[in-house]
């Protein structure tokens, strides 16, 4: 049998980076995926995946749970949690225009990494 494999996944500009390690954290491999498909296509059938990708937009303001993370993390790693969109800017492309529609909203810019 094949021994089981971690994958944490987060979105970089070439597509997705991977880190894989065994469940005993050693081993540690990582690569870059062009698509979630191919990623997925090369971890394999027996790997566990965490993959950061926001769930849930908001209408406005923001989630409870970036919130508690930053707490949690604070004070040293509390800015490697970004704040997701809110739902009213998703389909907006350029960025000064959706900072401009998400302060319009709720008085907040937003970070490049949103």
């Amino acid at each position: 049998m094949k021994a089981i494999r971690i994958a944490g996944i987060d979105g970089c500009k070439a597509g997705w980076y991977v880190t894989t390690a065994t469940a005993a954290l050693q081993d540690i491999e990582t690569f870059v995926g062009s698509s979630v498909e191919e990623t997925m296509g090369r971890l394999g059938e027996h790997s566990i995946v965490g993959i950061d990708m926001p769930l849930g937009l908001p209408e406005s303001g923001s989630r409870e749970c970036e919130t508690l993370a930053r707490r949690l993390l604070s004070p040293h790693r509390h800015h490697s949690v970004f704040p997701v969109p809110i739902r009213p800017v998703l389909g907006i492309r350029d960025y000064r225009t959706a900072c401009d529609r998400r302060q319009a909203i709720d008085g907040k810019r937003m970070s490049v990494q949103t």
